[in-house]
């Protein structure tokens, strides 16, 4: 197996989730899951649209057939590291979200 090019490493990717956990923690949660299903119709539509404009790729030569299915191979395992890492940010709002309701109940129950 191929060292993977144009990976992100985890440093970046760790950035990248510390930067955005900010706007993901203040989005409502129902507009953050109606989002998140958005982006997932569209990305599903776009690999569509990249797997039928591959029935035309025959009158190519091999080699470029060849680099396209490692660029879409490629671009596949972005995605699913991606929704790995996003399923994790999800667990983490969730995890988050259940502690803020614990803390809002225990300051209501000293405020008593």
């Amino acid at each position: 197996h191929s060292k993977p090019r144009n990976r992100p490493s985890f440093r970046q990717i760790l950035l990248h989730l510390d930067i955005a956990s900010a706007d993901v923690l203040g989005t409502p949660q129902e507009t953050y899951f109606k989002s998140q299903a958005e982006w997932r119709e569209e990305v599903k539509k776009h690999f569509e649209k990249i797997k039928s404009e591959g029935t035309c790729i025959h009158r190519l030569d091999e080699e470029l057939i060849r680099r396209r299915r490692e660029e879409l191979r490629h671009a596949l395992d972005i995605r699913e590291h991606y929704e790995r890492k996003l399923e994790r940010a999800n667990n983490l709002y969730m995890e988050l979200s259940a502690i803020m309701l614990q803390l809002e109940i225990r300051e209501k129950e000293l405020i008593k």
